[in-house]
């Protein structure tokens, strides 16, 4: 699974260059998590969280994925099968990033960053991105949708 801006279609590539470098002029340290899939990446994706923890590491294993534990596989992550739909990462139009902290750690838990995740859907939405932090359901506690970490054209 590739975390390369390159690997982007042209019009994605330029608005990912332009979002990181709005998110960084607004104080957002942004990492970019995922860009490019595979169909194979996208259906183990897919199995997280809706198949037995062998079948997805298995799926994982086939797509040069890492296996996963048990905790990991509670959580659906994605709602493109990867074959009857497919995702926007698998023709370069899409990208997921995470806030760090001070540190530079990875920011997973929303609700410790719900104005940095909303200032960057913001940005998203600016620059023309569909931000996955609108998608529904809306978190009841963040007021914020499923994927925060999910920007896509």
């Amino acid at each position: 699974m590739s975390r390369n801006i390159d690997d982007l279609s042209e019009p994605m590539e330029r608005t990912a260059r332009s979002a990181l470098l709005e998110w960084r002029k607004e104080g957002l340290s942004v990492a970019v998590t995922s860009t490019l899939r595979t169909e194979d990446e996208q259906v183990a994706l897919f199995a997280q969280g809706r198949g037995w923890l062998e079948l997805v590491n298995l799926l994982r294993r086939r797509a040069g994925l890492k296996p996963i534990a048990e905790s990991a596989n509670g959580k659906t992550v994605t709602l493109c099968d990867g074959v009857t739909a497919k995702s926007r990462h698998q023709g370069g139009n899409a990208m997921d990033v995470v806030l760090l902290d001070k540190f530079g750690k990875p920011i997973w838990n929303v609700a410790l960053a719900v104005n940095d995740y909303k200032k960057l859907g913001k940005i998203a939405v600016k620059l023309g991105l569909t931000w996955g932090g609108s998608f529904t359901p809306i978190d009841p506690v963040t007021g914020i949708g499923w994927d925060p970490f999910h920007v896509e054209l």
